[in-house]
């Protein structure tokens, strides 16, 4: 993952080059770690993208890469087992099913 500056006028903007598409949420979670939302707003947008994509290739890893990419503020505890959570935690309310719904909806 690569952020370079696009500009230098008034209001600077970046983008995020991705090496490529995580199969696994152990290499998502690399990728975020070496990246995280702490280098900016742009790497945390581009992550929750690269995990809309992994849902794309594979729904159940891509829902974890989902929950990974979330803000703690936007997660609940998850039933064990739950499908779709990571290590305890599910996205917060409605906001999972109307995601998963507008991905396999508009892929």
């Amino acid at each position: 993952l690569k952020v370079c500056p696009g500009s230098k006028a008034h209001l600077p903007w970046a983008f995020v080059t991705v090496p490529s598409i995580p199969k696994t949420v152990e290499e998502f979670l690399s990728l975020r770690s070496a990246y995280g939302a702490e280098s900016g707003p742009e790497t945390a947008a581009a992550l929750f993208v690269v995990a809309m994509v992994v849902f794309t290739r594979d729904e159940d890893v891509g829902k974890q890469c989902l929950v990974v990419a979330c803000d703690a503020s936007c997660l609940t505890d998850a039933k064990d087992g739950e499908k779709g959570s990571f290590k305890g935690k599910k996205i917060w309310g409605m906001q999972t099913d109307q995601l998963v719904k507008r991905l396999k909806q508009y892929p």
